[in-house]
């Protein structure tokens, strides 16, 4: 089966890189830091293989599966002349002294039960989050029709600008596959990664297994995280590669970096960037501790000479992205005018100071209206000189957008004040290290929330920052000497985060009207699932799609407005594995480049025709609401 080549690729990274550190270390403890550059290596492939295939048209399952059966082949023949296996083999003995305590175990039977619960919902549901829908992946969509990452005539120009990479993955395992089943799988794996990512990183910071073990316990509730791990949204890949970032950064600190792990730093700086532009911030203040750590040890020129290595890998997996771009937007990152709309104009230090406080009262929504009221009064009154404060609250627990994380903001508040108290008192080498991490992490979230704009929805953006203070719960613990309470302390967040498991608004695995927007995944059927969050359009998309097949029409053009779910017509209409091909039509003029002269639409979706019977010389057959098909052999390429 092609989708197992990608699963084959990073395992086979992952045992190379353990068996590494295996004869380092002289046991087998170091896994952790495996997975870590495996992921990395198995993320930079990811864009390298698409990227290359894209520019000669030929991102297709076939060559694709090549690319990946070489790169497995490649990897099992350095397996096989390091001896990999049977060196690990032969250090099962030191395994033995690790053994868990029936605790432990109950800890990690629950992570391994909520992997499995969420790994169930995530193949068993069809994306159905709003931005999927608009965006991620009709993204993936649209280059799995042309066989490359390009731009096109979008309606929706996210689609075009924003970062790739969780896209990138996605479309690699669909196209493995055959349809978009695995989509929802790299958020998953994002997700749970960063729980290795956490442990490892723990371990790096001092803390003993139990208190890895809360850390990883930590990030394993986190409301937010949980919700998002079964979509196909990009936070949780984003908080992978900041904890990445963070495991390279301190262990730069710790005893300096190899060149094979310079390079891998500078592969996961741009697979930062890749991901989500949230990731700047983040990337700024890590990425500056590393090249004044790399100052420390080497001098200037050491530094210099590797900081100009790790950003030109960087800009190496961002080029053909920042390039596309430029061609259309001439700005790497996109529209000028959309960032601008995006990034916040209060430089004032009471807008800052304001735009703190709004992002982390986010987090802050409860039940009561009234208190939720009095916080929103409290917060708009920072702004009273500012235009005043767009600061608002919406209580939704289960929410994948929405939902606050009152009990872990209120454990970094506390671990914060530990951490840096006994920073303060620089007793040892280790206390120094976790505050200059924590005060690094605080910095870099600081900035972004000084840098966006205020976004009701941008508590998801908070996802990398609780993540990657995980380990700094762990570090807390291990100082404070219980490892009794820090098991018990585990057990209570595991089983404080199972409603967010088991209830998620739209893709529950127990389903709770009116809490839940739908039945359990399990009983619903797909399309249910698919229009979960937007059930009164139910009908009139599904009637659309109806249309179009009983016209048996392959070439169907979108009239679409931005807010549209564009992927709910690909989902329905199977497209394109099915021979439909989509193409959006009349595009705003920038894009009209983009636009195919050779497409004949003999059938149109259209979102903003209004009351009209033809359009472009078709015939309206259909309508409900503000959607309109229409069908006929008579396309005109000028609006009629």
């Amino acid at each position: 089966m092609p989708l197992l080549l990608p699963i084959l690729v990073f395992a086979a990274a992952f045992l190379i890189f353990w068996g590494v550190d295996a004869d380092r270390a002289g046991d087998l403890s170091g896994w952790g830091g495996a997975f870590i550059r495996a992921a990395v290596v198995w993320g930079a492939l990811v864009v390298l293989f698409s990227e290359g295939l894209s520019l000669f048209t030929a991102l297709r399952a076939g060559p694709l599966a090549v690319l990946w059966g070489l790169a497995l082949l490649i990897l099992l023949a350095v397996l096989a002349r390091r001896r990999t296996l049977p060196r690990l083999w032969g250090l099962r003995g030191t395994l033995a002294a690790s053994r868990f305590s029936i605790v432990e175990g109950l800890i990690l039977l629950g992570l391994a039960a909520e992997a499995a619960f969420l790994y169930a919902i995530a193949w068993n549901s069809p994306p159905n989050n709003t931005d999927s829908l608009t965006y991620h992946m009709a993204r993936v969509a649209h280059w799995a029709q042309m066989g490359a990452i390009a731009h096109y005539p979008a309606w929706y120009e996210p689609q075009l600008m924003h970062p790739i990479w969780s896209e990138t993955a996605i479309l690699n395992l669909r196209l493995l596959w055959g349809n978009d089943q695995p989509a929802n799988l790299i958020q998953l794996f994002s997700t749970l990664g960063s729980w290795v990512a956490v442990g490892a990183l723990a371990r790096l910071l001092g803390a003993g297994r139990r208190a890895q073990l809360l850390a990883v316990a930590f990030a394993a509730s986190l409301p937010i995280g949980i919700l998002e791990a079964t979509s196909t949204q990009n936070d949780a890949a984003a908080g992978l590669w900041l904890v990445c970032l963070g495991f390279f950064v301190l262990e730069e600190h710790r005893r300096g970096l190899s060149r094979l792990e310079l390079v891998l730093a500078g592969l996961t700086l741009g697979l930062g960037f890749l991901t989500k532009g949230t990731f700047y911030p983040y990337a700024a203040v890590l990425g500056a501790w590393l090249v004044v750590s790399r100052l420390g040890r080497g001098g200037w020129r050491t530094a210099l000479r590797d900081g100009l290595v790790v950003g030109a890998l960087a800009v190496l997996l961002n080029a053909g992205f920042w390039a596309r771009n430029y061609q259309t937007y001439r700005a790497p990152l996109g529209s000028p005018e959309w960032v601008g709309a995006h990034v916040s104009r209060a430089y004032s230090l009471g807008g800052i100071l304001a735009s703190w406080a709004e992002n982390l009262a986010l987090n802050l929504g409860t039940p009561s209206e009234e208190i939720n009221e009095r916080i929103i009064g409290a917060i708009r009154s920072l702004r009273p000189g500012d235009g005043g404060s767009q600061f608002g609250l919406v209580w939704a627990w289960n929410n994948e957008n929405l939902a606050g994380n009152p009990l872990h903001l209120s454990i970094v508040a506390l671990t914060a004040v530990a951490v840096f108290a006994a920073w303060a008192r620089r007793r040892d080498a280790g206390a120094r290290l976790a505050g200059a991490y924590a005060a690094a992490l605080l910095a870099s979230t600081l900035l972004l929330f000084s840098i966006l704009d205020f976004d009701l929805y941008g508590v998801r953006y908070q996802i990398p920052f609780f993540v990657a203070w995980a380990p700094i719960l762990g570090v807390a613990a291990e100082r404070a000497g219980r490892p009794r309470a820090a098991l018990g302390a585990s057990l209570i967040l595991l089983l404080l985060g199972t409603p967010w498991v088991l209830l998620n608004a739209s893709r529950p695995a127990i389903g709770m009207k009116p809490r839940t927007m739908i039945d359990s995944v399990f009983d619903e059927v797909p399309e249910v699932i698919l229009m979960a969050n937007w059930t009164q359009l139910r009908d009139g998309y599904f009637g659309a799609a109806e249309a179009v097949r009983a016209s048996g029409c392959t070439n169907v053009g979108l009239r679409l407005d931005s807010h549209d779910l564009e992927y709910a017509y690909w989902w329905l209409l199977d497209a394109p594995q099915s021979g439909i091909r989509l193409e959006n039509i009349d595009p705003p003029p920038h894009l009209e480049r983009y636009v195919d002269p050779g497409f004949r639409p003999c059938a149109i979706i259209c979102m903003v025709c209004g009351g009209r019977t033809r359009f472009h010389g078709l015939e309206k057959i259909y309508s409900s609401g503000e959607i309109s098909v229409f069908v006929g052999d008579g396309f005109m390429p000028t609006e009629d």
